[in-house]
């Protein structure tokens, strides 16, 4: 299968599930109604503007050092939560 067929099969799948997932007192264009559609947005863009830097990133870089660039990663992660979102980190 091409990866356009996985992605769609996948979203298939999402689709049966919708159903289930909406509250009955909720009606189907509140279900799709967004409370912040600027963030949902941009989120969206920045999203997209990763996964094209990542993927630019893998081809172009030699694999050891794409490899080593992953590592520090959670590290990253674990900082900004604990700057940003005040997580406690033991």
């Amino acid at each position: 299968m091409s990866v356009f067929e996985i992605v769609f099969v996948v979203n298939l799948f999402t689709l049966v599930a919708l159903p289930f997932l909406k509250s009955p007192e909720d009606s189907w264009p509140d279900t799709f109604r967004l409370r912040h559609p600027v963030l949902i947005h941009a989120r969206s863009i920045l999203y997209a503007g990763a996964a094209l830097c990542f993927n630019f990133a893998v081809t172009h870089i030699p694999f050891a050092e794409n490899l080593f660039a992953r590592f520090p990663g959670p590290f990253f992660i674990t900082l900004l939560s604990v700057l940003v979102l005040k997580e406690k980190v033991f």
